[in-house]
């Protein structure tokens, strides 16, 4: 785009064909206080706003249309939930590679991510994870951290589950 851009905004770098749209666009970089009209947030500019309103209160056009009724929706994800609950259509997103089955988009990325794409790997051994959490939790047996420490008995431990579990020890005694 800033290659075929006339004007090119001095605070973010973005490139415009037209000074009509650099003006336009320097909005977005204008601080002061723009309150919402639905609720009491303040906001820091006038594009802050805008997607503040259309992602909390869905001001704007509802973009996604049921195809088996009239109802209108501002997200996807309400949409398809409308057309679970409503018109009872269960979606089913099969995995090419193991054929596991999952009712929403989101559980079969997580699936497909962790079970299928290693791609984070731990430098010290190369172990591969298919989540960076994964990875964070593998790195303590490295170095042998354990933040969590049991206030009873000073017990420490690398997983909050670990110490929650140990703890149930001292409400038996």
């Amino acid at each position: 785009m800033n290659e075929h851009s006339n004007v090119v905004c001095e605070t973010c770098g973005l490139g415009f064909v037209s000074k009509q749209r650099l003006i336009c666009h320097m909005t977005v970089h204008q601080n002061g206080a723009y309150k919402c009209g639905n609720c009491d947030a303040v906001l820091p500019t006038k594009f802050a706003l805008r997607y503040h309103c259309q992602s909390r209160h869905a001001v704007g056009k509802k973009r996604f249309k049921c195809a088996l009724c009239f109802e209108r929706f501002s997200e996807h994800y309400k949409k398809m939930t409308h057309l679970k609950k409503k018109h009872g259509i269960l979606f089913n997103f099969t995995c090419s590679i193991c054929k596991a089955n999952f009712h929403t988009r989101k559980a079969f990325w997580k699936h497909k991510n962790k079970m299928h794409t290693q791609a984070i790997k731990c430098e010290i051994c190369g172990k591969c994870f298919g989540e960076n959490w994964e990875l964070n939790l593998h790195l303590k047996s490295h170095t042998g951290e354990k933040p969590f420490v049991c206030d009873i008995c000073q017990k420490s431990y690398k997983q909050k589950k670990s110490l929650l579990k140990h703890k149930s020890v001292h409400e038996t005694s």
